[in-house]
């Protein structure tokens, strides 16, 4: 075990994982996000964390006796929300739509104010955008863990100068109950940013329940795409710049969720006038390459559908049976924006049927 901390009492609803697949000029970092259930969340800064576990895995049985490294997070307060369902941290921007215009992208008008932390929430109300420019507080374990320890130390080097200059006799301490050397110690618990809602979609007979933003695009690091369910059965795609519903499917009550990409080859470059003269008979021309988007719908009575993005054909429908779960990999890991482009290039998002008997099934899109 690396780090062992308490960040807020209450049970925890969703854990999360945004990976940025390069470097942005608005900050951008990976990060995991711890989702709870009294509407507050905890933003653990993904270098951090990597640092943290490059320092451990390097130092092994070493770490006890060198610098506890610092893994640093944000806590946030979303009290905008009558009840919290799901969560997601779409990351800093340095301009997005305020009230988009009922179905006009043109005259969408732009905020001038840089944000430092974008979210979007689902429940009651249905939809709700989040957004702050307050850089906020960083709050850092290793910082924590100082202070818990300077007040130990303080209270018993006043206890000793206490005894020593006021002895008094020590009482028999009375017979107290078995106390678990394992249970849980006392820890300081950092209190929450309240961060404000710019924008929410509310309707009172609609509950979202889930939202999974799409992989990032591999130029701009941003998610463009949500898709979100509800308790009516529909399924929504959702243009998380705009703040627009793009896309909607009925019928599909208690339906899992999940996002596939795939490369596919979309022609073939020619070299410049200058250089085929020069080019060797053998060699082939590079073939150009771009990333498809798919969206993976599950119902609980064992359809699978798979539809592409934008337009929302359906590429794929199968009875794929009952009782899996739908499990959707990352498209990268913590601290891949800091390895090479090449190491990069054949990180892509899949999903899984994972069955109750430990059998998997991997959805793959072969058109």
């Amino acid at each position: 075990m690396l780090v062992s901390q308490l960040f807020n009492p209450a049970p925890i609803i969703s854990l999360k994982l945004r990976t940025v697949p390069t470097f942005t000029n608005e900050g951008d970092t990976d990060e995991v996000l711890i989702v709870y259930a009294d509407k507050r969340a905890v933003c653990i800064d993904g270098a951090s964390l990597w640092v943290c576990m490059r320092l451990a895995n390097a130092q092994r049985n070493e770490l006890l006796q060198t610098e506890q490294p610092s893994l640093t997070y944000k806590k946030w307060a979303f009290q905008s929300q009558t009840e919290i369902s799901d969560l997601v941290s779409c990351g800093p921007a340095s301009a997005m739509p305020l009230v988009p215009s009922s179905f006009n992208a043109v005259t969408v008008t732009m905020s001038k104010t840089s944000y430092s932390a974008r979210f979007i929430g689902v429940g009651r109300p249905m939809i709700t955008f989040y957004a702050t420019s307050d850089a906020s507080r960083s709050f850092s374990l290793a910082g924590l863990m100082a202070n818990r320890v300077t007040s130990a130390v303080t209270s018993a080097v006043y206890s000793f100068a206490k005894s020593f200059w006021h002895p008094t006799p020590t009482p028999t301490p009375p017979p107290s109950a078995y106390t678990d050397p394992n249970s849980p110690q006392t820890t300081t618990i950092a209190p929450p940013t309240t961060i404000p809602a710019i924008l929410t979609l509310s309707d009172p007979h609609r509950h979202v329940t889930q939202i999974h933003l799409c992989p990032p695009s591999r130029v701009t690091g941003k998610s463009p795409l949500a898709v979100l369910a509800d308790s009516l059965g529909r399924v929504m795609v959702l243009d998380v710049e705009e703040g627009e519903v793009i896309r909607m499917w009925k019928g599909w009550r208690g339906a899992q969720v999940g996002w596939i990409e795939r490369e596919v080859e979309v022609g073939k470059s020619k070299p410049p006038p200058e250089l085929e003269t020069t080019q060797d008979a053998g060699s082939a021309p590079k073939k150009k390459r771009r990333t498809k988007l798919y969206l993976v719908l599950y119902a609980a009575r064992g359809v699978l559908e798979v539809y592409g993005m934008r337009r929302g054909e359906r590429v794929a429908a199968f009875n794929a049976g009952v009782g899996y779960r739908l499990v959707q990999t990352c498209s990268g890991v913590v601290g891949g924006a800091y390895m090479p482009k090449e190491a990069r290039d054949g990180w892509l998002s899949q999903c899984y049927l994972v069955g109750g008997g430990g059998e998997v099934k991997r959805v793959v899109v072969s058109v």
